[in-house]
């Protein structure tokens, strides 16, 4: 029988959830050695259009034209970075 391992807790909730997502985003994507050009043509060839300045917006947290909240990520450009990235979404939730 195998042993089961602990799982390590990642705290989901509260505002550091979305500045850890962004900076773990742009850390696996720097850590491939991708420029936002490759990274968005490679979400394009895999089916999830997204724009240069969509992604710099993720990976920075600008905010919207309107001013208003910081542009955060979706569940779709989560999963869809993940994949491009060949990881699991959860692993950009992880803090590191």
């Amino acid at each position: 029988m195998q042993e089961m391992r602990p799982v390590r807790s990642v705290r989901l909730i509260g505002p550091d959830v979305s500045v850890r997502v962004a900076a773990n985003i742009r850390r696996e994507r720097m850590a491939r050695r991708l420029s936002r050009p490759e990274m968005t043509a490679r979400l394009a060839q895999a089916g999830y259009r997204m724009s240069e300045d969509t992604l710099c917006n993720i990976e920075h947290g600008v905010s919207t034209p309107s001013g208003h909240r910081p542009r955060l990520v979706t569940v779709d450009e989560l999963s869809a970075i993940a994949e491009v990235l060949g990881i699991s979404p959860a692993r950009l939730l992880e803090v590191t």
